[in-house]
C-alpha cells in the first residue's frame, strides 16, 4: 500500500515527491521513541531496503507517565503545545505604539495634538460657530464652540436670546428701561435703557459707572487690561476701547491660561495672536 500510494516504481519514488515521511510506532525499551521511516532507498541492485530513521525526541508518554510527551518526568511540555496538546498561541503581536502627545501631530490614539485638529471644527462636535483647542492629553476640548439663538449661554457669548445672565439696563449703568442682547450673541444692546438722571453731574452716583473725569477709581488694569488709557462716555459708562494688554509672553494658542470669569482673555494672546481664534482663556488653554 505504501509503494502504490507514493508512486513506488520499483526502482524509486516518481521524482519530485521530495523527502516524505510515513509516521510509525515501534515499542522500544524507552516506553515511546518514534520511528521515521524515509524515503525507500535504492540500491545498487534496485532492491527497497526501507532503512528506518529513529529522532531522539519523544512525543509520545515519557517514563514517568506524566503525558506531556517531553520525556523530562514533570508536566510541562515543549515544542508549542500544552499538555492537553493544545497548540500554543503564538500569533499575538507587539501592543499598539501610542502618539507622543506634545509633537504637533496627531498619531494613533490622538483626537488632536497642539494646533493640529486633523481638520476638525466646532460643527463637527454639533455647534454653529467657535473654535476647538487642544488639551494636554491631546484631546479635543469644544468649551469655546456655541450656537447662538439656542438660548444657552455659551463660554464665549455675553448673553443669548432671552438670556442675559442676570443682567439688567441697571446693572449696565442705566437708571431704567430694556436690556437685550446683540445679533451675534457677543454684547449687549443698551439702546432700550435710559441713564440716570444724575449722569452727567460729574459725580458717580445711582448706578453709574463713572460720571466725566470721575471714573470711580476704575483703571484698565482693573477693568483686566495691562496698560492703556479708561475714560467715561456719555452714559456713564466705562470706555475701555483705548485699554491694551501686553502682549509679551502673553499666552499662544493650547497654552495655559489663569482662568477670570470677569476676563475671558485673562493671560491670553488676543485673537489673531499667537495663534489664538477667539483669544480668550478657555478654562485653562487659550483660544
Amino acid at each position: 500500500m505504501l509503494h502504490e500510494r507514493w508512486g513506488w516504481t520499483g526502482g524509486g519514488y516518481v521524482a519530485g515527491l521530495g523527502l516524505t515521511l510515513a509516521l510509525g510506532c515501534a515499542s522500544g525499551g524507552d516506553g515511546g521513541t518514534t520511528t521515521f521511516f524515509g524515503p525507500m532507498a535504492d540500491d545498487s541492485a534496485g532492491a527497497n531496503t526501507g532503512t528506518p530513521v529513529t529522532t531522539g525526541a519523544s512525543i509520545g508518554p515519557d517514563d514517568a507517565g506524566t503525558g506531556d510527551g517531553d520525556g523530562d518526568g514533570d508536566s510541562t511540555s515543549v515544542g508549542g503545545t500544552d499538555p492537553t496538546g493544545a497548540a500554543e498561541d503564538t500569533t499575538a503581536g507587539p501592543p499598539p505604539i501610542q502618539g507622543e502627545c506634545g509633537n504637533s501631530i496627531v498619531e494613533e490614539g490622538e483626537e488632536c495634538d497642539g494646533t493640529a485638529l486633523s481638520g476638525a471644527t466646532c460643527a463637527d462636535f454639533g455647534f454653529a460657530s467657535g473654535a476647538l483647542a487642544c488639551s494636554a492629553e491631546c484631546t479635543v476640548i469644544t468649551d469655546a464652540c456655541f450656537t447662538c439663538g439656542d438660548g444657552q449661554i455659551g463660554l464665549v457669548e455675553v448673553c443669548d436670546g432671552a438670556a442675559l445672565d442676570g443682567q439688567t439696563c441697571a446693572t449696565q449703568g442705566f437708571g431704567s428701561g430694556t436690556l437685550t442682547c446683540a445679533a451675534d450673541c457677543q454684547s449687549l444692546n443698551t439702546t432700550g435703557c435710559v441713564p440716570l438722571p444724575t449722569c452727567g453731574d460729574g459725580l458717580v452716583n445711582g448706578g453709574e459707572q463713572c460720571d466725566g473725569a470721575s471714573l470711580g477709581g476704575n483703571t484698565c488694569q482693573s477693568q483686566g487690561f495691562d496698560m492703556g488709557v479708561i475714560s467715561c462716555t456719555a452714559s456713564c459708562l466705562l470706555d475701555v476701547s483705548q485699554c491694551q494688554d501686553d502682549l509679551t509672553g502673553c499666552g499662544e494658542q493650547g497654552d495655559f491660561c489663569l482662568f477670570d470669569k470677569m476676563d475671558l482673555q485673562s493671560t491670553c494672546c488676543p485673537a489673531g495672536v499667537g495663534g489664538n481664534v477667539l483669544g480668550i482663556c478657555d478654562i485653562i488653554f487659550c483660544v
